[in-house]
């Protein structure tokens, strides 16, 4: 069994598990860019969010023909879940592109500890 790559713990000396390895780069994340730091975590909730409306448009569209509602009103309830949907996948898409750029220039940060280091 290849002992490499650990999830959750230590199984010896001097190796990291992913879990803190992922916790520490966070850590040094917030540290250095905190708007970055919360891209990264917080982009899942618009996506979250997107899937839920993904999900429910079609069923509002048949229980609203199912009671036999006005045209108008079905066509407003379909055009506020929609641009809604559109909102959050704009947003969800802002928030990506900002991390992959701004991650892009976060090696930038351990590059300067390891040369303070070494100076």
């Amino acid at each position: 069994m290849n002992n490499a790559f650990y999830i959750a713990e230590d199984r010896g000396k001097g190796k990291q598990g992913l879990v803190r390895n992922y916790i520490y780069y966070m850590g040094c994340m917030k540290e250095w860019d905190k708007k970055l730091f919360f891209a990264t975590i917080l982009v899942a909730l618009p996506l979250v969010a997107s899937m839920l409306l993904q999900t429910l448009l079609p069923s509002v569209l048949i229980q609203g023909l199912e009671e036999k509602l006005p045209i108008g009103r079905l066509l407003a309830q379909m055009g506020a879940l929609s641009g809604l949907l559109w909102l959050l996948g704009t947003l969800a898409g802002v928030m990506q592109e900002y991390g992959y750029t701004g991650q892009s220039y976060f090696s930038l940060y351990f590059m300067k500890k390891y040369v303070s280091k070494i100076m």
